[in-house]
């Protein structure tokens, strides 16, 4: 049957996490004790994953009853998120829902919710989100990052990096867009690619668009390169672009039923009140892993690692129109169990200068 995902995208950074008193041992969390608070959220999500499976007349109250009454996270309040999730549980026939613990660290989680309905097979995905947790007596609640909505009209921010596991330096680039990614995750998406270490099948069109040679090195918003260890530089430089106006958009991802193929459809809106200069205009693509099982020089999982990418040239394109993906599957793509694809819209220019800007960028997990 096909099966049709729905993204709800939410202008949030971060959702649930926690739980009642009483559902802890009697013991006070201390946000000190990482390794408590790692435990008790394990906990906690499993308590909130059987409470989604046993809620009647779809009945939100166990699940809310989680979050602090001040919530807020990148504009998005309580009412907000139970709005969300009763659109879904009232939409979808006989829903099986699925609460995930994607990652945690002390008061800093991720997680994903997926309902698919018994009947159709449809599936519905809120997240992955970045969640914050208070802590409130002997549990947590659900706290957010306490910021209003990010500025809509501003460009997102976008970087590539080349590393390798063999590469003693390359760790500090990695943690370093790696926390600016948990600290903006809604304007903010970053991949590595791998060379000589067999994570990245192909990088053919990486290499020869920037020329670079050995790692860690990084290009950021398509203009800027830093070559070598300049971890200390990328989150300065980021800020830099935060304030460029929105130019283009990427949205109405529809993923199309092929088993031959990974086939997509995206919608491409000029977002200025001109006509857009479409010269040298390249809708790229990579498929990535969001937590590989290999560790960096530092024994740190490598994130968003990239196996394959590739562009479409849409020059020649109507912006404003709807483009249509074919693109090959990677190799071993249904043994990655948090498989992803990028798409960003970039003037890749095909000498590489600094006005190759990207101009948005759109993800999509599986």
């Amino acid at each position: 049957m096909l099966k049709k995902i729905t993204l709800l995208c939410l202008l949030i950074v971060g959702l649930l996490a926690t739980v009642s008193c009483d559902r802890f041992d009697k013991t006070t969390a201390d946000s000190n004790n990482t390794d408590q608070v790692n435990e008790q959220i394990i906990e906690l999500f499993t308590t909130i994953d059987n409470s989604f499976e046993a809620l009647v007349n779809n009945d939100l109250t166990p699940i809310m009853v989680n979050f602090s009454d001040n919530y807020l996270n990148n504009g998005t309040t309580k009412a907000n998120i139970e709005s969300s999730f009763a659109d879904i549980f009232n939409s979808v026939q006989e829903p099986i829902p699925v609460f995930t613990l994607v990652e945690g660290n002390g008061l800093n989680v991720i997680w994903k919710l997926e309902v698919t309905s018994a009947v159709t097979d449809e599936l519905h995905v809120i997240g992955p989100i970045v969640e914050t947790m208070q802590i409130s007596g002997d549990g947590f609640l659900f706290y957010g990052n306490q910021e209003e909505a990010p500025d809509g009209d501003k460009v997102k921010l976008f970087v590539e990096i080349m590393t390798a596991t063999w590469c003693g330096s390359c760790p500090y680039v990695e943690e370093a867009v790696h926390n600016y990614e948990l600290a903006n995750p809604t304007r903010f998406f970053y991949l590595e690619y791998h060379t000589q270490d067999g994570l990245t099948e192909d990088m053919e069109n990486f290499n020869s668009l920037y020329g670079l040679t050995s790692p860690p090195a990084g290009i950021i918003q398509g203009e800027t390169i830093l070559e070598g260890d300049q971890s200390a530089s990328y989150a300065g430089i980021i800020d830099s672009y935060k304030d460029r106006p929105a130019e283009l958009e990427l949205s109405n991802f529809i993923q199309v039923d092929n088993e031959a193929m990974f086939s997509a459809t995206v919608d491409i809106e000029n977002l200025t009140s001109t006509t857009f200069n479409s010269e040298n205009l390249k809708l790229r693509w990579a498929f990535y892993e969001k937590v590989s099982a290999s560790n960096n020089a530092h024994g740190e999982p490598c994130r968003n690692v990239v196996l394959t990418e590739g562009y479409l040239d849409i020059s020649e394109a109507d912006i404003d129109n709807t483009v249509t993906l074919n693109i090959d599957y990677p190799r071993d793509y249904s043994d990655v169990d948090d498989l992803g694809i990028v798409l960003w819209l970039q003037t890749a220019n095909s000498t590489y200068d600094d006005t190759s800007y990207v101009h948005t960028w759109l993800n999509k997990e599986f």
